[in-house]
């Protein structure tokens, strides 16, 4: 039983950081695409910003 929830654990934290990767691989288009009337840094950062709420809501999700 530990093993399968430590794997369980394993699978899921790799998804998560996978999931965090790409996001911020693709965060610089991501701005482009929903922000276009902004400058560039402020497109990063509006990305980055609806990332942060979306990570600080999650808790809440349940």
């Amino acid at each position: 039983m530990l093993r399968r929830t430590t794997a369980g654990t394993a699978v899921g934290n790799m998804v998560e950081w996978y999931d965090f990767g790409v996001y911020s691989y693709i965060a610089v288009t991501l701005g482009r695409v929903f922000f276009p009337a902004a400058s560039p840094s402020a497109q990063l950062i509006s990305t980055f910003a609806t990332f942060a709420a979306a990570f600080l809501v999650r808790p809440f999700d349940y």
